[in-house]
C-alpha cells in the first residue's frame, strides 16, 4: 500500500498549453480595474474569483498526479460557472431577485444547521440572532431593487441544458461519485502491477486529464458569464478555446 505522485508528465503537452492558454483567459477580466458596482454585482466577482481558486487548485493537483482529487473540485466549479451564466442573462431587477435568493438558501441551510445545534444541547442564540438580522437586510435589499425574494436552489441540469447545450453536465454527475464517495470512487484506488493488486493513488492520465479539462471548460463559462455582468466585451478567444476543449475530450 502506498501513495505514487506522478510528474508533470501525467498531462500530454496539448492538454498543457490549452490549460495554459485558458489561465491566461482567467486572468484577463478585471486587471487593474477599479469601479464602483452594486453589492449583488460584486457578490458575483466574488464567485467569478472562487471559480479561478479552483481552477488553479485543480490544475495543481492534476498537474502532479491526483486527477482524482482534481475531480472534486471540478463539481462546484461547473455549477458556479453557470450561475454567472444565468445572472448574465438575466436584467438587473431580476439579477438582484437570483443573487438574493441564493444568499437566503444559504441562510437557511445555515438555520437548519443552527437549529440541529440547539437540540443537541448547544447556546446557538446568537448565531440565530445574526441568522434573522442577515434575512432582513437582504429582503431589504431586494425591496429597495423591487426585487422578489425567492429562494435560488441551482438546477445545474437545466442551467446547463438551457446555456451550454448540456455540455459538461455527465462530466458534473460522474465528478459526484468523488466529491461524496461511492463504490466506484474506491475502486480507482486500486491498480494492477503484474499478478500484485496496488492500493494507492495510482497516477491515471485519464482522470487527471479529464478533470483539468472539466476545469477548463468551467472557468471559460465562468469568463463568459462574467463578462456578460459586467459588460465587458467577451473575449475574442472563447470560442477557440471552447471548441479545443471539446476536440481534446473527444480524443480521451
Amino acid at each position: 500500500m502506498g501513495r505514487a505522485i506522478a510528474s508533470l508528465s501525467v498531462l500530454d503537452n496539448e492538454t498543457k498549453q490549452l490549460v495554459a492558454d485558458v489561465v491566461v483567459l482567467a486572468t484577463q477580466p478585471g486587471t487593474g480595474e477599479v469601479s464602483e458596482r452594486p453589492r449583488h454585482t460584486l457578490e458575483m466577482v466574488a464567485l467569478f474569483d472562487r471559480c479561478r481558486g479552483l481552477f488553479g487548485a485543480a490544475r495543481l493537483l492534476a498537474q502532479h498526479g491526483f486527477g482524482q482529487e482534481a475531480l472534486i473540485l471540478t463539481r462546484p466549479m461547473f455549477t458556479e460557472s453557470l450561475m454567472l451564466l444565468e445572472v448574465a442573462s438575466a436584467d438587473e431587477t431580476r439579477r438582484v431577485e437570483l443573487v438574493v435568493g441564493y444568499a437566503l438558501a444559504t441562510l437557511a441551510d445555515f438555520e437548519g444547521i443552527l437549529l440541529e445545534a440547539r437540540t443537541r444541547g448547544d447556546d446557538v442564540s446568537q448565531e440565530l440572532a445574526a441568522v434573522a438580522k442577515r434575512r432582513a437586510s437582504l429582503e431589504g435589499y431586494a425591496r429597495r431593487h423591487n426585487a422578489r425574494t425567492r429562494r435560488w436552489r441551482v438546477n445545474e441540469k437545466d442551467l446547463a441544458d438551457k446555456h451550454v447545450g448540456g455540455e459538461g453536465y455527465l462530466d458534473f454527475r460522474m465528478a459526484h461519485h468523488f466529491v461524496h464517495g461511492s463504490a466506484f470512487a474506491g475502486e480507482q484506488r486500486l491498480s494492477r502491477l503484474e499478478d500484485v493488486v496496488v492500493v494507492g493513488n495510482p497516477p491515471s492520465q485519464d482522470w487527471a486529464r479529464g478533470a483539468v479539462l472539466s476545469a477548463s471548460q468551467s472557468m471559460v463559462f465562468a469568463v463568459r458569464g462574467i463578462c456578460g455582468i459586467l459588460g465587458w466585451p467577451e473575449p475574442p478567444s472563447v470560442p477557440d478555446l471552447l471548441a479545443r476543449i471539446n476536440q481534446l475530450a473527444d480524443h480521451s
